[in-house]
């Protein structure tokens, strides 16, 4: 984590939930990931998919 230029490490965590089947495939579609602060957890990405699709073999 940086602050003010300096950084440190900190522990980071991650949240997965509300599991559904999208295109045959079992995911969690809403996931959060936070900085484990001595202090306070920080929110760093919040996220919910809403669409999926995998075995492309085209370059994206």
């Amino acid at each position: 984590m940086e602050v003010d230029g300096k950084y440190f490490k900190e522990k980071l965590g991650g949240y997965y939930r509300s599991y559904q089947e999208i295109e045959g495939m079992k995911i969690p579609t809403e996931g959060e990931v936070e900085w484990n602060l001595s202090d306070r957890d920080l929110q760093y990405v919040k996220l919910k998919i809403t669409d999926i699709q995998y075995n492309i073999t085209e370059k994206y």
